[in-house]
């Protein structure tokens, strides 16, 4: 088992003990709305949790896709989208969000950055992360793209951007921040929150990421970090409502 594979078992069984605690005060005091709202997010996050941190693989109909090398790959993008799936139920839950805010905001994305500070990672540690995914995102790579000459070298984030993000979504906040940092190469501005919501930005609109990165290993390192980073916010926002809900 993974390490990110631990880290999310760890959460599920926090979220789970989140649930109880719910149970009881729905013994004593009924079955609210508020209450209502609260346990089916969590306990939706508990569930997904539990069958990212289980998958060990996935298995198709035809040889030719159970044969392929990219079949890691896809294992571990479907684990980050469990694991985004359980985060995306307890951020667009007003009832969850307001554990932690005085303002639930009209942003999925602002709603999201909420549940991250909750998560209380360390500065060192988000540091960790920001630097190493940057690292790769500045790789340089050779991809085909449309109006580029043949054999182009252009930086990985670059690759991403054009290959993955449809022009129309470009003018949205975070796309706006991918996009001039992809055109200067300057990636301060992408904080890890931003590159967390980016990457399921690519997984929807992309399907064979490595391709963008130069080859599968530096994808399955890039999604390896985002993986563990994920973990870790969910583990830290679980231990949150712990304490909330005691």
């Amino acid at each position: 088992m993974k390490p990110n594979q631990q880290i999310l078992l760890k959460a599920r069984k926090d979220y789970s003990s989140c649930a109880g605690l719910l149970e009881k005060q729905i013994t004593q005091v009924g079955l609210t709305e508020k209450l209502n709202d609260q346990i089916i997010g969590i306990g939706i996050a508990a569930d997904w949790l539990r069958k990212a941190a289980e998958m060990e693989s996935i298995r198709y109909l035809g040889d030719t896709l159970n044969e392929s090398k990219r079949k890691s790959s896809f294992i571990e993008i479907m684990r980050f989208s469990f694991s985004w799936f359980a985060l995306n139920a307890l951020f667009s839950r007003d009832e969850i969000v307001m554990f932690f805010s005085t303002k639930y905001e009209k942003s999925e994305f602002e709603n999201f950055k909420q549940l991250f500070n909750a998560s209380g990672m360390t500065q060192t540690r988000r540091g960790y992360f920001e630097k190493e995914l940057h690292t790769l995102l500045q790789q340089i790579t050779s991809p085909r793209l449309p109006n580029e000459p043949s054999g182009k070298s252009v930086t990985v984030l670059y690759a991403l951007n054009q290959k993955y993000v449809p022009k129309n979504a470009k003018n949205y906040s975070t796309a706006k921040k991918i996009n001039d940092a992809a055109a200067t190469n300057s990636l301060t501005s992408l904080d890890l929150p931003t590159l967390i919501y980016a990457f399921r930005n690519w997984a929807v609109h992309g399907n064979a990421l490595d391709g963008a990165f130069g080859g599968k290993p530096r994808f399955e390192k890039y999604i390896e970090l985002i993986n563990c980073a994920l973990g870790e916010i969910h583990v830290g926002i679980a231990n949150n409502l712990l304490q909330k809900i005691k």
